[in-house]
């Protein structure tokens, strides 16, 4: 599988949290996002330089809306083929939650209180036992989310 097709794989699947995905489609899918999340970055970056210095990051959070979706689609079917819940996804929840606080009040979070070390700390060990799982081979037999050879 490719980067294009994999990504387009994806983008049509935004809604398909049933049956499993390899390695390379979940990975090549997570390149995409990083790629968006640049560029919508440089462009709020210089839309605030333009504007003016209190211009909130719109674009980046457009950017991590569309593709909120169909990542979390991807990750579950991917967890699927190492036969894990999607519900291991949860342990980002509160990466997600200091996401959208700094969207809904910019700056909250450059003064941190022990609430959002603790979602910070929460996130980083759940971001590092996801890259754990994501990495791993995939199971080559059927299991109960699906047959290795319908991927």
């Amino acid at each position: 599988m490719n980067f294009k097709i994999a990504v387009i794989k994806c983008l049509i699947d935004y809604k398909n949290f049933h049956g499993r995905s390899k390695r390379a489609e979940f990975w090549w899918f997570a390149l995409f996002g990083l790629m968006v999340s640049i560029i919508t970055l440089l462009i709020d970056t210089a839309a605030r330089r333009i504007l003016s210095d209190s211009f909130v990051g719109i674009f980046q959070f457009i950017g991590f809306l569309a593709l909120l979706s169909p990542s979390l689609a991807v990750a579950s079917r991917r967890l699927h083929d190492i036969n894990k819940t999607g519900w291991w996804q949860l342990i980002l929840f509160p990466v997600y939650m200091i996401q959208v606080s700094e969207f809904l009040a910019p700056g909250s979070t450059q003064d941190p209180n022990s609430i959002i070390g603790l979602f910070g700390l929460v996130g980083f060990v759940g971001v590092i036992i996801l890259i754990v799982f994501w990495c791993k081979p995939s199971i080559k037999s059927e299991n109960k989310y699906g047959d290795y050879n319908e991927i």
